[in-house]
């Protein structure tokens, strides 16, 4: 039998709505047709095209020509926003990588291993998995190495706000516990390294501004920051990764049983309301989250399930993690010649 993986995603979403969590990757209902627009689209097309560029030696234009174009013909009524928006990301990967030749930080870091996915036994718990698709790894003029993620913002965040990155923290747990270091404890310190694997313990994090860089807009347009993950950081993420997942089996157990019974739907919605229970933050779920539309409400009241989901054309049930199998980075590589 496969272990069951939850990843960083599948983690924070539970952490911050379990309800959210229990529609998508319970129920496994997924927006029947996503639009294509969006800061968030726009930030994975420039993640995907800055990988392209440093991990494949690809063009990151061409490859932003050849995604847009994919999405234009998919979505031809959106033409001229998603043009907007390929117009808006060449200008700041070409401006991005005219800075980083300035600051000389292409010269101080070497890509050493793409994007990969990794899957680790999560210490404490049988037949789960943690995983997670790892940003590129480069290695450092001092010889340490280091994730490297891009974050597109409107505006920079300080060092202090990036270093707390849970994504960022969770990857360096993933290679931790991947490398076969015995798990990470409070007060263990660093464990011996001699004949392993080397540890990836921090990151850099990228920041490029969306904006056009017109002779009006004022800089920075983009930030560099690296920081370091110390042992006992390691230690409280994998305590708090654990007791996350604790938590989110005893909703699934709750629910796997009730549906073993029959799926009794009074039984059900009970669930939903006490342990898959909604965190309502008005000024973040009214533009983050497509339920606060109607059907959070909905659920609230009791005349909303998930069979309304099913009937309501809106939603269509798939695999969330369908994403770690996609092979973008090959297909962009075949396309781009």
């Amino acid at each position: 039998m496969t272990n069951l993986g939850i990843s960083n995603s599948e983690i924070q979403m539970f952490r911050r709505c379990p309800r959210q969590w229990l529609i998508e990757y319970f129920w496994g209902f997924l927006p029947a047709d996503p639009s294509p627009l969006g800061a968030a689209n726009l930030g994975t097309r420039v993640h995907l095209a800055l990988e392209a560029r440093f991990g494949y030696g690809l063009d990151p234009e061409t490859v932003l020509d050849i995604i847009y174009g994919q999405e234009v013909a998919g979505h031809p009524d959106l033409a001229r926003e998603l043009n907007a928006d390929l117009e808006m990301s060449k200008i700041m990967v070409a401006g991005l990588l005219e800075w980083m030749a300035a600051e000389g930080h292409a010269a101080t870091f070497q890509v050493v291993r793409t994007e990969a996915e990794v899957r680790v036994p999560l210490p404490g718990f049988e037949g789960i998995d943690l995983r997670g698709k790892l940003d590129q790894i480069g290695q450092l003029e001092s010889g340490l190495f280091a994730f490297l993620d891009w974050k597109t913002r409107d505006q920079l965040r300080p060092k202090v706000i990036v270093r707390q990155d849970a994504q960022m923290r969770f990857y360096s747990l993933l290679q931790w516990l991947a490398a076969g270091y015995p798990p990470p404890q409070p007060g263990r310190g660093l464990p011996g390294t001699a004949g392993m694997p080397p540890l990836v313990l921090g990151g850099i994090v990228c920041q490029l501004r969306k904006v056009k860089r017109t002779k009006t807009s004022r800089p920075p347009y983009y930030q560099w920051d690296s920081f370091d993950h110390t042992p006992e950081i390691m230690a409280t993420t994998l305590l708090g990764v654990q007791q996350t997942v604790s938590e989110i089996l005893e909703v699934r157990q709750a629910l796997d049983d009730c549906y073993a019974r029959g799926g009794n739907l009074a039984e059900v919605d009970f669930i939903q309301r006490t342990k898959a229970r909604p965190v309502w933050i008005d000024h973040d779920c009214s533009w983050r989250c497509p339920l606060a539309k109607g059907a959070c409400g909905m659920m609230d009241d009791g005349s909303a399930g998930a069979e309304d989901f099913v009937s309501s054309g809106s939603y269509v049930q798939g695999d969330p993690y369908e994403r770690y199998s996609r092979g973008s980075i090959a297909a962009l590589a075949a396309a781009a010649g």
